[in-house]
């Protein structure tokens, strides 16, 4: 497995692990957390899932079976816009309270973007690759 495929699959798997930390934190009360899995945190989990299944089936399958970077970046960006979501949601309805965004909600949002640039990074690698056989 190259480096950049292992980049891809530690990101997914910090992603599905964002979905069981803090999401929000009440100021002052650390055992009042929610978690991600009362949120759209099953959704980002699903979308880490797809992403860490396309690495696998990238490196146990073929050479042409390797053309899930399509589907890795949209499992990226989608968990990335639904963590950000939750996060912006987070911040308009508690402006005025003591709720704090948690670090699994970021942890989510960036793991997203780790796995679309790389998923991105991949695909474009093996482009070049193509263009360099011709």
């Amino acid at each position: 497995m190259d480096a950049l495929r292992l980049a891809l699959l530690a990101c997914a798997g910090l992603g599905m692990l964002a979905t069981f930390a803090p999401w929000l934190e009440v100021e002052g009360l650390p055992a009042l957390a929610v978690d991600g899995r009362s949120g759209a945190g099953w959704w980002t989990f699903a979308a880490f899932a797809t992403a860490a299944a396309v690495v696998v089936r990238s490196v146990v399958g073929s050479a042409q079976e390797r053309s899930g970077d399509a589907l890795a970046l949209a499992a990226g960006l989608g968990a990335a816009v639904l963590a950000w979501r939750e996060i912006a949601r987070a911040r308009d309805a508690f402006a005025e309270a003591t709720v704090e965004v948690g670090f699994g909600a970021w942890l989510a949002f960036l793991s997203g973007l780790g796995v679309a640039g790389l998923a991105f990074a991949g695909w474009r690698e093996r482009r070049l690759e193509a263009e360099g056989e011709r």
